[in-house]
C-alpha cells in the first residue's frame, strides 16, 4: 500500500476494513413516538447528536448497536460524519463502527479526520451514500495501543481547549451583536450625541409619499429584462447584487416598481419573525431597478426625514416591538401590510440632529463591522486548528513515542485473530436467530393456527394464540395482509375468522 505520510516506524499503514466490523442499520417492522413492550430508543442522526429519544423500535427486527461502538452516516448530505454509539436500534441511514482491539476514540478521532474525504467521494444519483471501497480502503495509522490511547487523550484535551475558546468567541459575537443594537436603537433615543434633543412624535404615513408593493411577475439569471431586487439583496442596512434576477417589465410595471435613491425597501412577508419588516436603503447604483412583491417600496418626505436616519430607526426596538406586535402569521409565514406599516409611530428629531445621529451610527457601525469580521477570522483559524490537531496526530507529530520495532505488526496479528472470532461469534448468533424465527413462525403462523382449529376461530383466541399475542396492532395489520389475499375472510356474523 502507497504511503502518503510518513508515521513512526513503530506505526504500520493498514485497510481501515482490517481493524473494524461495520454493518448498515435498517428501519424496524415497528417504530412509534412513545416507548412500548420489548421496544428499544431508536438512533437517528437526531439522536446521536443531541441524545433526545423521541422514538422507539421494536427490538426483534432492529439492528441493535452499543456505547461500545461509533456511528457513521452512510446516506444524504452529512455522509461521513462520525459520533459516538449509544444502546438501541440504529437508523437506516447509519452504519455501525465496531473497532477490533484498537482504541475507540482514536478510531473516532481518525474518522472525524477523514469526514471531507468521504462526503465529497459519495456515490449516488440524488441522494450521496459514503463510498464502501473507499471507506473500507481508508488508510489507517496503526499505531501501539498504548500511542492510540496516549494519542485520542491529547485530542480530547486539546480538543476542550478548542470549545471553549468557541465559546468564548461566541461570547464576544454576541457582545458586539448587543452593541450593534444600543446603536441603533440610539437613533430614537439621542443617547449618541452629546446634546439636548427634542424628538417629535410622528406616524411612518406622515413621513412619506407612500408605500408601493413589489412586482408579482417571475425573475430569473437570464441577465435579461429589467433587475428586480428581492428578499436576499436586503443584507446589513443597504442593498447587495451579487444575487440579482432579471425579469421582462412592460414600460408601465417600471413606471410603477422603479427605485430611486433615497428610497427604502422593507420586508412584508417572511418565515423569520427576525426578518420581518427589515429594511434597506436604495443607493445610486440601484436607481432605475426595480423590485420583488414580498418587498414594499417607501419613499421618504425628503425635507421632514432623512433616508438613512428612517432605515436606522425601523432598526431599533422601539420600531421592531411594534412590527413584532403587529404582524400576522399564515401558515408559517409572518406578515404585515402597508396599513400597519403606515401607523408605527417614529420618534425624530430636528433634521440637524438627524445628519449628526447618522454620521454617528456610520462610525460605530464600521468599527463593529470590523470587529465582527476580526472576530470570524479568529473563529476560522480555530477550526482550522482542529483538523491540524488531527494531521498532527494521525502522521506521529502530537506526541513524542518511543518507536518500537515491529510492535504494530504484532497488534495487527492480534487484531485479526479477534476479528475472526468475532465474525464467527456473530455467524452463529445470526443463526440461532434465524432458526429462532423459522420455528417461530411455523408454530405460530395465522393460517396454520387457523388450520388447527378446523378452519375457524374467534378473533380474540386468534390474537392470543398467534406470534402477535404482545402487540395487537401487528396482529391486524398481518391479518389485514392475509385478508387482502384472500387467505382469510370474517364470519357473517363478525364473530369468527375463517380460512377462505
Amino acid at each position: 500500500m502507497k504511503m502518503n505520510k510518513k508515521i513512526p516506524e513503530s506505526w504500520i499503514y493498514v485497510k481501515l476494513d482490517e481493524v473494524i466490523i461495520y454493518g448498515k442499520g435498517k428501519k424496524p417492522k415497528v417504530l412509534r413516538n412513545k416507548n412500548f413492550k420489548d421496544s428499544i430508543p431508536y438512533l437517528d442522526i437526531k439522536a446521536i447528536e443531541t441524545g433526545n429519544i423521541d422514538r422507539w423500535a421494536d427490538k426483534f427486527s432492529s439492528r441493535i448497536t452499543s456505547s461500545e461502538e461509533l456511528v457513521l452516516v452512510w446516506d444524504g448530505s452529512r455522509s461521513g460524519w462520525v459520533g459516538l454509539s449509544k444502546d438501541g436500534a440504529l437508523g437506516s441511514t447509519l452504519v455501525a463502527i465496531k473497532p477490533v482491539v484498537i482504541n475507540k476514540t482514536y478510531l473516532f478521532y481518525f474518522l472525524k479526520s477523514k469526514f471531507k474525504y468521504l462526503n465529497q467521494n459519495t456515490k449516488g444519483v440524488g441522494i450521496p451514500h459514503v463510498d464502501s471501497i473507499v471507506f473500507s480502503n481508508l488508510k489507517f495509522p496503526l499505531a501501539p495501543l498504548i500511542i492510540q490511547k496516549k494519542i485520542a487523550k491529547r485530542i480530547d484535551l486539546l480538543f476542550t481547549k478548542l470549545d471553549k475558546s468557541k465559546s468564548s468567541l461566541l461570547k464576544i459575537t454576541n457582545l458586539i451583536e448587543d452593541f450593534k443594537n444600543i446603536v441603533l436603537n440610539g437613533t430614537l433615543s439621542g443617547s449618541l450625541i452629546s446634546e439636548e434633543v427634542a424628538y417629535s412624535e410622528y406616524h411612518v404615513e406622515d413621513l412619506i409619499h407612500g408605500l408601493k408593493y413589489g412586482t408579482s411577475k417571475k425573475s430569473d439569471y437570464d441577465n435579461k429584462g429589467t433587475p428586480v431586487l428581492r428578499i436576499p439583496n436586503l443584507v446589513n442596512f443597504a442593498l447587495d447584487q451579487s444575487d440579482l434576477k432579471f425579469s421582462s417589465l412592460t414600460d408601465t410595471e417600471i413606471k410603477n416598481y422603479y427605485l430611486k435613491e433615497g428610497d427604502l425597501l422593507l420586508i412584508r412577508s417572511n418565515g423569520s419573525l427576525n426578518l420581518l419588516g427589515r429594511t434597506s436603503i436604495v443607493s445610486k447604483e440601484f436607481e432605475g431597478m426595480c423590485y420583488a412583491g414580498y418587498l414594499i417600496r417607501i419613499r421618504p418626505k425628503a425635507d421632514i426625514i432623512d433616508s438613512k436616519f428612517l432605515n436606522y430607526a425601523f432598526h431599533s426596538k422601539f420600531v421592531r416591538d411594534q412590527i413584532v406586535g403587529t404582524s400576522r402569521s399564515t401558515s408559517g409565514v409572518n406578515n404585515i401590510n402597508s396599513k400597519e406599516i403606515n401607523r408605527i409611530k417614529i420618534l425624530i428629531p430636528p433634521m440637524g440632529i438627524q445628519k449628526k445621529l447618522v454620521t454617528k451610527i456610520e462610525t460605530l457601525l464600521k468599527s463593529i463591522d470590523r470587529a465582527y469580521s476580526e472576530s470570524l477570522k479568529i473563529k476560522d483559524k480555530v477550526e482550522l486548528l482542529y483538523q491540524s490537531i488531527l494531521d498532527k496526530a494521525f502522521s506521529g507529530d502530537l506526541i513524542k513515542t518511543k518507536d518500537v520495532e515491529g510492535f504494530s505488526k504484532d497488534l495487527l496479528k492480534q487484531i485479526k485473530r479477534e476479528k475472526e472470532l468475532v465474525l464467527s461469534k456473530e455467524k452463529e448468533r445470526k443463526r440461532l436467530i434465524n432458526r429462532t424465527k423459522k420455528e417461530k413462525r411455523k408454530l405460530m403462523d395465522i393460517l396454520e393456527i387457523l388450520q388447527a382449529h378446523n378452519s375457524r376461530m374467534k378473533t380474540k383466541e386468534l390474537w392470543e394464540k398467534s406470534k402477535y399475542k404482545d402487540d395487537i396492532d401487528a396482529f391486524y395489520a398481518a391479518l389485514k395482509q392475509e385478508v387482502n389475499q384472500n387467505k382469510i375472510k370474517e364470519s357473517k356474523d363478525k364473530e369468527y375468522l375463517e380460512i377462505v
